[in-house]
C-alpha cells in the first residue's frame, strides 16, 4: 500500500460496535463500515462520534443479500478488506465464499485483505453446522488451513501469511492475510 495509510480506505466487514473501526479510522483516509444490524450500526457512529472521529461510513447490507453492500459502495475502491470475529459465525461455507467474492469485488488491484476464521480441529464442537443457526451460531462455520487457502485461491487472492492464536486458549482462530 503505497503511499501511506493516510491516503487510503478500509472496510470493516461485521464492524459491530466499532473498536476495530476506531483503530482504522486513526490510520486510514476513510473507514467504511458492514454490518447486517442496524442498531448496531448506529452504536458504532455513536461510539466513533464520541471518539471525535467523523472519516467513516456505516452500510447495512440484508444477511440474505450480503451483495447489497458491492451494489452500495461500489467496486474496486477499498485498499483493506478487515473482518475478524465474522466468517465463524456464517451460516456456511458457500456463504463464506459470496463474502469472498464480494470482497474481491470492493477490493482495489493490488489491495490487502486481513480475515480471521475459526480452524477445524478436527473436533465434533467445530465440525460445520448444517442446520439450527440460533443453537449453532458461535461455531457454526470453521476451516482447516487448506481449506480456507484454497477459498482464497478461487475468489482470487493470493495468500501472504496465516498464523493462528499464539495465546494458548481453544478458541480456534486463524487469520489470514492476503492480496488482489
Amino acid at each position: 500500500m503505497g503511499g501511506g495509510f493516510g491516503s487510503k480506505t478500509a472496510l470493516d466487514w461485521g464492524c459491530g460496535g466499532g473498536a476495530n473501526m476506531s483503530a482504522l479510522c486513526r490510520r486510514f483516509r476513510r473507514v467504511i463500515g458492514v454490518d447486517i444490524s442496524r442498531p448496531t450500526l448506529e452504536e458504532c457512529k455513536r461510539q466513533l462520534g464520541r471518539s471525535g472521529l467523523s472519516n467513516f461510513a456505516t452500510v447495512f447490507t440484508d444477511a440474505s443479500r450480503p451483495g447489497q453492500a458491492l451494489e452500495e459502495i461500489g467496486g474496486d475502491c477499498v485498499d483493506l478488506f478487515f473482518s475478524v470475529a465474522v466468517f465463524q459465525h456464517f451460516p456456511s461455507k458457500a456463504y463464506t465464499k459470496a463474502v469472498l467474492e464480494i470482497a474481491a469485488g470492493l477490493l482495489r488491484r493490488g489491495g490487502y485483505g486481513l480475515v480471521q476464521v475459526r480452524y477445524f480441529d478436527g473436533s465434533e464442537k467445530l465440525r460445520q453446522k448444517e442446520s439450527d443457526y440460533a443453537k449453532n451460531v458461535i461455531y457454526m462455520t470453521s476451516f482447516t488451513t487448506g481449506e480456507f487457502s484454497a477459498l482464497l485461491a478461487e475468489t482470487g487472492f493470493t495468500l501472504l501469511a496465516s498464523e493462528r492464536d499464539l495465546d494458548g486458549l481453544s478458541e480456534n482462530h486463524e487469520y489470514f492475510f492476503f492480496r488482489k
